[in-house]
């Protein structure tokens, strides 16, 4: 039989993790947000892709610069591009993205999200 002091013991334990754990989750989400945010500001017209690399991370998903929701109209030369992700995507559906012609250089960037 458990004693009454363990009962509690193990009913703080819940609740201490219950509350304590999603804190450091929140708190690495919006840093990892603010990161990004802050990188992709940096990035610019004639960059290398390594450059891009440093600044920001490696992207969450590459992509040619076909049809797609990612498409960069109005971009001619644009041969890949770079998808990257709010860390709370897609519950705040944020990509910033980054376009590369052959030479493997920044063509452009948008952040595309949705309301």
């Amino acid at each position: 039989m458990v004693s009454y002091s363990m009962a509690k013991l193990a009913r703080f334990a819940v609740i201490a993790v219950i509350v304590l754990v999603p804190a450091p989750c929140v708190g690495s989400c919006m840093l990892r947000d603010q990161i990004l945010a802050r990188g992709f500001a940096t990035i610019s017209n004639g960059m290398s892709q390594d450059a891009v690399i440093k600044a920001l991370e490696p992207p969450r998903d590459t992509r040619d610069c076909g049809p797609g929701e990612f498409s960069p109209w109005g971009l001619p030369g644009c041969v890949e591009t770079y998808i990257y992700a709010s860390a709370w995507a897609p519950l705040n559906p944020e990509y910033p993205a980054v376009w590369f012609n052959r030479d493997k250089q920044v063509i452009g960037k948008s952040v595309f999200a949705s309301p």
